[in-house]
């Protein structure tokens, strides 16, 4: 895996071999023991879950690593991994009122639909106006994600009817990329929004309660840990719009578009807008154009059928729209 943080003139290489693979971890910087087997109990489980063999993982601890000393350094500040969506929007909204005033952590990559910035200017436009409007710090990671999923990389270690796409989602990249910066900027808690719907579901366990509670403890003075577990999707979208419409404004949560905030004809454009709909929310308010949404209803939702009716997650999401709407 490779990634790039650059902040303030600030910049920070990651560098480190795939998971399917006999792999041995340079490290250059004093770890404590439990971090080191927190990694190496997540590296096996997701192998164990997405791959033909397990992994075995020895990290190497360098001898000028061991000798090194660092001070008890003041790590207080939080990070909030912030995609611009109803969770990491609402997660923010629950830390503000607990007085809390996190770095937003936001991940774009080249040619990475949805959060290029120079096709998807929307997204960096409402990070920017929300950082301003509320005083808030961003840290923007590039990651090359595209590049490390490609088909030749993955397919070939992958089980049976476990695709390239599952890997992007099991694996805990959120977190990962996020904690080389960490000692820069004092950062000593990770915090992810994770919806009910998440547990227990392969196709999104990198945002799932079981993946936080196995990464508690990813690095030396690190902690990690998620908020909005009891929360179902509709629900969070409902408390989002109907408490915090100061925040609410910034939903950005469609990522199969370039050039606009949301295509109006996708699995998550048709979720957020039932949504609104089965609570009395007005689609404008999140910058949803209705008429063009309603245009592309009856497609949207045959596509939809077709293509996430066998997804858990998306199964569940659904069952529980359906619900709300006949209570």
């Amino acid at each position: 895996m490779q990634a790039r943080c650059v902040i303030g003139g600030v910049s920070v290489d990651l560098h480190c071999p795939g998971f399917f693979r006999k792999s041995n971890y340079k490290i250059t910087w004093l770890c404590f023991p439990l971090v080191l087997e927190t990694w190496k109990k997540v590296c096996t489980n997701v192998t164990r879950a997405l791959g033909k063999r397990t992994s075995e993982v020895e990290f190497v601890v360098s001898d000028a690593a061991k000798e090194q000393f660092f001070q008890d350094q003041s790590f207080q500040e939080t990070a909030l991994l912030f995609g611009g969506g109803s969770k990491s929007l609402l997660t923010l909204a629950h830390l503000l009122d607990k007085k809390i005033s996190p770095y937003l952590a936001s991940l774009w990559g080249d040619s990475w639909t949805g959060s290029d910035p120079e096709k998807n200017r929307e997204r960096f436009d409402l990070e920017e106006n929300i950082c301003q409007d509320l005083q808030l710090r961003i840290v923007r990671i590039h990651t090359k994600l595209r590049a490390i999923f490609h088909k030749k990389n993955f397919k070939p270690s992958l089980r049976k009817k476990v695709y390239n796409i599952d890997a992007a989602f099991t694996l805990p990249i959120s977190v990962s990329v996020v904690l080389p910066v960490t000692r820069q900027f004092h950062i000593g808690s990770i915090i992810s929004g994770n919806e009910k719907e998440y547990s227990g579901c392969l196709q999104e366990y990198d945002y799932s309660s079981e993946m936080t509670r196995s990464l508690s403890s990813p690095g030396k003075y690190v902690n990690y840990y998620s908020k909005l577990e009891d929360l179902t999707k509709v629900r969070i979208i409902k408390e989002l719009h109907q408490k915090h419409l100061h925040i609410a404004k910034y939903q950005y949560s469609c990522y199969s578009v370039f050039h606009q905030r949301w295509c109006l004809k996708c699995i998550k454009c048709l979720t957020n807008y039932l949504t609104y709909k089965i609570f009395d929310i007005d689609p404008a308010s999140a910058g949803m154009d209705e008429a063009v949404m309603l245009r592309n209803l009856p497609d949207t939702i045959l596509e939809a059928k077709r293509k996430y009716c066998k997804n858990k997650y998306h199964f569940r999401v659904w069952n529980r729209i359906g619900r709300e709407a006949v209570m």
